[in-house]
This record gives C-alpha cells, structure tokens and sequence, in this order.
C-alpha cells in the first residue's frame, strides 16, 4: 500500500482516500497477483458504498425512488463497448448488488445495445438520492475524479501528445467550476474550461500517465474501458 501512496503523491493519495480495515467494512481486489483494498468504502450498515456513490449523480450512473416507502435503488446503463467496465463496476459494489446480475438492454437494436445493472432497494441510498450535484461534487476524491473521466471523457489525439477533454453533461456554471477546482485541489495539472460556451473541460497532457497509472491499479490494463480509453496514447508502460 505505501508503494502505491508514494507513486501517486503527485494525485495527493492518501490512506484517507483508500480507508482502512479498523474503520469501514470493505471488499478487497485482487489484481497483478497484489491486493489492494476497494474504493468502495460502506457505512456502519455495510451496505451503503461512500465514494462510488459521489459519482452517481453526475457519471453513468442514476438513483431512483422504488416503492412507497420511499426507499432507493441505483442502476448504470454502458454500451456493449463498455461490457467489460459495467461488470466491474457490478462486481465491486459488494453488498449491493450481491443478490443482482447484469441483463442486456435493447439488444433487439444492433445500434444501440447495452448492458446495465440495478442494486438491492435500500433506504441506505435515500441520503445520496437527496444530495445536490454540488454537494457531490465537493466529496469527490481523486478516485472518483478519475471514474468520471472514464465515463463521460474522450481522449483527444490533436497533438503529438494529445490530452483528456470532460463533458459535463447537465451540469450548470457553478457545478462546472466547482468540478474543475476540485480536480486542481486534487493534484490535476492545468484543469480548464474550454469550448465556445465554456462548458467542456480539457486536462493538461502532463496528467496522462499519472492517470493511466493510477487507474490501473484498480482496473486491470487489458480491460475495455482502459483500451478504449487510453488507446491513443503512445509509449504508455
């Protein structure tokens, strides 16, 4: 675990962000033959995952009301491209999804194929359900930073080096700015808002590798979303 702090210093990893076995009850994965301990951190309950939750509002992902208690589940949809991310997504939500498996979705329409997947109804998820976008913007860690990446980025290969670029969907002025200080307070180099209507968000090719190496430690390299992802990006080890 410490190699792991040391390589990313530049990110700002902490224990923080990766907790501990004293003080959340967590799932642990196995890649490269070396453990590391999920960034899926669960409430007293041992149900409820604190960091994925903080990119379900504003990722791939939805919370929904189900039931008249009020009660709420969380679903993520991924195209076909996307399969092998969407399972390991499933996989390490634990508890939440250990009784649920991922079904096809408009497979009938070769154009617009998914896979997605639900959790269990908890009343567990309702605090989530009643964040704002800002709250869960601010609660975002460079895990969670990097995850959105991975669901509503694209690499841009305009230069020799080339850069990741962030759509924020939905997201208003004030939610965009906070999101691009919160990637700066995280260790991101040069995090910007680009476009005509300043409403895209382009990262500095310096963080490209730090990225890449980070993220791997927790999805094997040869997965789809990292293929798909970084398979612009020349001279990456």
């Amino acid at each position: 675990m410490k190699k792991i702090f040391k390589r990313h210093k530049e990110l700002k990893i902490s224990e923080h962000d990766y907790g501990g076995w004293e003080e959340y009850e967590m799932f642990p994965m196995k890649i490269k033959k070396r453990i590391f301990v999920s960034f899926f951190m669960y409430d007293n309950d041992g149900k409820t995952p604190h960091c994925h939750v903080h990119i379900w509002k504003i990722g791939d992902g939805r919370l929904k009301v189900n039931g008249k208690m009020g009660n709420v589940y969380y679903s993520e949809c991924h195209a076909m491209d996307e399969y092998e991310y969407c399972l390991w997504k499933h996989k390490n939500l634990g508890l939440l999804t250990k009784s649920t498996k991922p079904y096809g979705k408009n497979l009938n329409n070769k154009y617009s194929d998914a896979i997605e997947f639900g959790t269990i109804t908890t009343p567990s998820l309702k605090k989530y359900k009643n964040m704002t976008k800002l709250e869960v913007i601010k609660k975002l860690n460079p895990l969670g930073l990097i995850l959105l990446l991975l669901d509503d980025g694209w690499f841009n290969p305009h230069s020799k080096l080339g850069n990741f670029c962030l759509s924020t969907g939905e997201l208003n002025i004030q939610e965009i700015d906070a999101l691009v200080d919160q990637y700066n307070k995280n260790g991101f180099i040069n995090v910007h808002k680009i476009g005509i209507k300043r409403t895209d968000i382009s990262f500095d090719s310096r963080n490209n590798s730090q990225i890449y190496h980070y993220i791997i430690n927790y999805i094997p390299k040869d997965t789809d979303i990292i293929r798909k992802k970084f398979k612009y990006i020349k001279r990456m080890k």
